[in-house]
């Protein structure tokens, strides 16, 4: 078998293939064979014409399929020998045919990269200590019990809003030019301080007041902002706090919880402890596995296959394209 190995990259190979001696007769006898089972002649019934005919008839595209049953079988071969672990399908170029006896052709093929690790032995990780804390629990309480507690109304008119208090306010934006969109305009809203449901910095603002009071606070619109003519913008907001309210949420007890499932509070608190632990755990193996992973990557870089880049390109395009088709986007929006 005539042919060389250059490697362009450490997963990308090109063969060079050059017969200066060529015989393409039993090509081109299979070709004729196969050609003749498709073949409608004049006075002859499908796929029983002569050889001869058929030959003479469709010659150069016989002569063509049998060149290509040629390079795809000595190309095959030569991957099968060298033990290339092919990603895709070969590039074949510069093809040269001289009709008669010679064949030249280079293929290029792109191949899984062969990754020579280095020696890890002197890398660290560290493995998290994990707990669960008496509010990680009141945290899962307050999960468990969001659907039976009351929005109640402070009262205390001295009362600061602060972080985990809510607010019912009106607002009104006002942009450096003077101009108070309508879309910058809120009455009687309900906003969780703390949330981030707000643009950053307008909640921040809003720490300290009192009910009946009202404030100018100041913001920045983010760069990347939805709305172009938004980005970067600073814009002063007229808020009005008129009431501040917290959530109460009913007391756990037994009662309570064997509507969760749980036979007592006890129950309650220690299987959860279990189950929080086991997800910190869980998260904290996760966490650490990749942080290995992307050591190892960075200590070990090696090339990658293009056609595999793309083949990953194309299945998050159509992940996103599936996600948003469910949550009903258009292809004008997807776009």
């Amino acid at each position: 078998m005539a042919y060389t190995i250059e490697s362009i990259n450490g997963c990308t190979k090109k063969l060079q293939f050059n017969f200066e001696t060529l015989d393409l007769s039993e090509q081109v006898k299979q070709a004729v064979l196969e050609k003749r089972k498709s073949a409608n002649l004049k006075g002859f019934r499908k796929g029983k014409a002569p050889l001869d005919m058929v030959q003479k008839m469709y010659g150069p595209q016989i002569e063509s399929e049998a060149l290509n049953q040629f390079v795809r079988s000595q190309f095959l071969e030569a991957i099968d020998k060298e033990k290339l672990k092919v990603v895709g399908y070969p590039k074949f170029e510069n093809m040269k045919y001289d009709g008669k006896n010679s064949v030249e052709f280079d293929a290029l093929v792109e191949i899984f990269p062969e990754i020579e690790m280095k020696d890890f032995s002197n890398l660290e990780f560290k493995k998290e200590e994990l707990s669960v804390s008496d509010d990680d629990v009141e945290a899962l309480k307050k999960n468990y019990l969001e659907s039976k507690a009351e929005m109640v109304e402070i009262t205390d008119e001295n009362t600061e809003i602060t972080k985990g208090h809510f607010a019912v306010i009106n607002f009104q934006g006002q942009k450096e030019d003077g101009e108070r969109p309508e879309n910058m305009k809120g009455e009687e809203h309900l906003l969780e301080i703390g949330s981030g449901q707000f643009i950053p910095g307008f909640e921040d603002g809003m720490m300290g007041m009192k009910k009946s009071e009202k404030r100018e606070v100041n913001v920045t619109f983010p760069a990347d902002y939805h709305a172009p003519d938004l980005q970067s913008a600073k814009v002063v907001f007229d808020v009005e706090l008129l009431e501040i309210k917290e959530k109460k949420y009913p007391e756990l007890n037994d009662e309570l919880v064997k509507e969760f499932g749980f036979e007592s509070v006890e129950a309650f608190d220690k299987k959860n402890r279990e189950s929080l632990l086991d997800q910190k755990t869980k998260a904290s193996e996760e966490k650490l596995n990749q942080e290995i992973i992307e050591t190892l990557v960075k200590e070990n870089e090696f090339d990658v296959p293009q056609s595999l880049v793309e083949q990953q390109e194309e299945f998050l395009k159509n992940d996103l394209k599936n996600s948003l088709t469910q949550k009903g986007f258009n292809e004008q929006m997807m776009e």
